[in-house]
């Protein structure tokens, strides 16, 4: 998950499963938790961050690629 506080940024690429996956965001007050799940398993948290500085109404977008 990318996220930028007092304008330093940070991105870390993270490994996925070979195939079709599914991506999930979820906001807990302030604390966000992105979680990933291949077709037909269990849903799996890889990572979860921390950010009390965001408004309660945010916009948030979803950047994907493939690297080779």
């Amino acid at each position: 998950m990318k996220t930028t506080a007092n304008t330093l940024s940070a991105l870390p690429i993270l490994p996925a499963s070979i195939g079709p996956i599914d991506l999930r965001i979820t906001r807990d007050c302030e604390i966000f938790t992105l979680l990933t799940r291949s077709e037909g398993q269990d849903w799996e948290v890889i990572e979860q961050i921390i950010r009390p500085d965001l408004p309660l109404v945010l916009y948030v977008g979803l950047c994907v690629c493939r690297l080779r």
